[in-house]
């Protein structure tokens, strides 16, 4: 009986593994372009499983314009959480967030729009920004 009980937990185990959501897990930065990560269809080696618990893929799309430089971010992860529809525009940031619930589904930007993290963006774009002055 015991041996029964034991390979029932392994099965359950490798079935929750084999279970996970597969997402897009990359970044692009327009000041300095990994094309594989941009555009409608992202490269496939950025296809990769999420850890358990985050069943859901994200793309965060932010741009920004200071200085005569225009900036474009676009994240793709995956994420334990999704949110209410929502993009947003903040001193001149604006910030929309794509999420999904199907293998791959972040490749593109299509996708119900979530609530950003202002902060977040911001600092990425102000980083990307300080990077092309150097």
């Amino acid at each position: 009986m015991k041996i029964i009980v034991e390979v029932g937990l392994l099965l359950a185990f490798f079935s929750i593994q084999g279970s996970a959501i597969q997402c897009y897990q990359c970044q692009y930065v327009s000041t300095a372009p990994d094309n594989t990560c941009y555009g409608p269809s992202v490269g496939d080696q950025h296809l990769s499983s999420c850890p358990i618990g985050q069943e859901y893929c994200v793309t965060t799309v932010g741009k920004a314009s200071a200085a005569g430089i225009d900036v474009t971010t676009i994240q793709r992860q995956c994420s334990p959480v999704t949110a209410q529809y929502n993009c947003q525009t903040i001193a001149g940031v604006s910030a929309c967030v794509y999420y999904c619930s199907g293998d791959g589904c972040n490749n593109g930007n299509s996708g119900s729009l979530v609530q950003a993290s202002m902060f977040t963006l911001m600092l990425a774009i102000a980083g990307a920004l300080a990077l092309t002055k150097w």
